[in-house]
């Protein structure tokens, strides 16, 4: 029951570091209370994806109507269920087997911190010279009348049906991508957000673009409307008020305002390490306050985005770190590369580097240039209506330091000019590079032409 490291919570962050851990040879065990692979692959990202899938060959056969497309498919939901479910059984089977190949000890069950040597789970005791604390996050509810027939992000990931109406409470990431879905699949998809602002880290523009796609594909959304009160109806479905007066009947309400740190039950105060309602407290080191505990991933209130590819980073460098400690050759404090980040709607919303929101607050540094880009070639060919990028030019050294696209392969654009930003590659220096043809790599030249 002794162990070099034990790891509570399997998500993408705990993965990270248990792999890299055991293949350095330490002796590794992760805890799990619920599901093998945590949010991301059973009620996040991975799930959402796989439905989104759909949702864009949808929308590309409705782009291509009278270009040489006739019909538009209709979405199967049970059967694009099934696929899922299919998926996200062979992904956890694989994860089990990746685990036990490496010799990771698996232990489900709660863990309980006795102090900070060791931990309970199960009535066993455990404990290691290292821990790392990966539990991730869980919804935020909202303290409202009716509170308990809230829905949430795994509810609506594993709904066996779509239902009819639905509302979505709520205007961040997770609630575009849900929109775009359940609107494709035939919903009527209503979206309340208490305040007059969605997406507020995305160029404010282009989530105005956005907005109003998903109304003309028929979401409504309803701001300055906090919701107060859900009630049940004699017909199954619910009414929802708000605190300046809407009332709207769906058949089911999915709160995404948010998440929270799963740090409550793991026993924090009996090991002493310091923690707040944003997360365990971290160092530059990503150490809480008692050396050889670390946190990770959304458990953690390091400041950075609380998104999948920062948790895995996260992962990585604990893992990196403590091997280093091992060998006697310490590392040094993480730092974080140019940042990336999408939103799953259609069409998708997504920026690299620094951020126009960011940058119109200091205009003496910052330039921003809008390019339209539905009449190239990557774009025009599937008939995309909107394609459009904003960049951020820094004016002292007139070179490209940010970009957000919106378009229905805007993720795929933010990733070239990820690496791009992160190699800083001058527009000059790209020239020197081949990309396939005709592809949207080969349009790069092209968009850093248009500061």
């Amino acid at each position: 029951m002794e162990f070099d490291t034990i790891i509570i919570g399997s998500g993408v962050a705990g993965i990270a570091a248990a792999k890299k851990l055991a293949k350095s040879g330490q002796k590794t065990a992760i805890v799990e209370s619920w599901d093998w692979g945590g949010t991301v692959v059973h009620r996040g990202s991975t799930s959402k994806k796989i439905y989104l899938a759909a949702a864009e060959v949808k929308q590309a056969a409705e782009h291509m109507i009278n270009h040489g497309i006739s019909q538009i498919p209709p979405i199967n939901w049970p059967a694009l269920t099934e696929t899922k479910n299919t998926m996200i059984a062979t992904t956890e089977t694989k994860l089990l087997a990746e685990l036990d190949s490496l010799n990771i000890t698996r232990i489900n069950g709660q863990a309980t911190f006795i102090n900070e040597k060791e931990i309970r789970v199960e009535n066993e005791v455990y404990t290691a010279t290292h821990f790392i604390v990966a539990t991730g996050a869980r919804p935020r509810s909202l303290d409202i009348i009716g509170k308990e027939h809230f829905l949430y992000s795994g509810d609506f990931l594993n709904l066996s049906s779509m239902p009819r109406d639905l509302i979505i409470v709520g205007a961040g990431i997770i609630a575009f991508a849900f929109a775009s879905i359940a609107n494709a699949a035939g919903a009527n998809v209503h979206i309340l957000q208490h305040d007059d602002r969605a997406l507020a880290a995305f160029d404010q523009d282009l989530v105005q673009e956005l907005i109003q796609i998903l109304k003309d594909r028929g979401v409504h959304f309803h701001f300055n409307e906090p919701i107060s009160e859900i009630t049940p109806t004699t017909t199954e479905q619910y009414h929802i008020k708000t605190s300046n007066g809407l009332s709207l009947i769906t058949d089911k309400v999915f709160c995404v305002a948010g998440r929270i740190p799963n740090v409550e039950d793991l026993g924090l105060d009996a090991a002493g390490i310091q923690y707040t309602a944003k997360g365990i407290e971290v160092n530059d080191h990503l150490q809480s306050n008692i050396e050889h505990i670390y946190a990770i991933g959304d458990c953690n209130n390091a400041p950075v985005p609380k998104l999948a590819n920062y948790a895995v980073l996260q992962g990585h460098y604990v893992a990196d770190y403590l091997i280093g400690i091992d060998k006697d050759q310490p590392i040094g404090t993480l730092n974080y590369p140019v940042p990336s980040m999408s939103v799953f709607s259609n069409p998708k919303l997504a920026l690299a580097g620094m951020s126009t929101v960011e940058a119109y607050r200091q205009p003496d540094k910052y330039e921003v240039h809008t390019i339209d880009m539905s009449q190239w070639l990557p774009y025009l060919r599937f008939q995309q209506p909107v394609a459009l990028a904003k960049i951020v030019i820094e004016k002292s050294s007139q070179t490209v330091i940010g970009i957000t696209s919106l378009s229905d392969q805007a993720d795929v654009l933010i990733n070239y000019m990820t690496l791009v930003l992160n190699q800083k590659i001058s527009k000059e220096e790209l020239t020197n590079y081949l990309f396939a043809y005709p592809t949207l790599a080969t349009n790069l030249h092209q968009l850093m032409d248009g500061m």
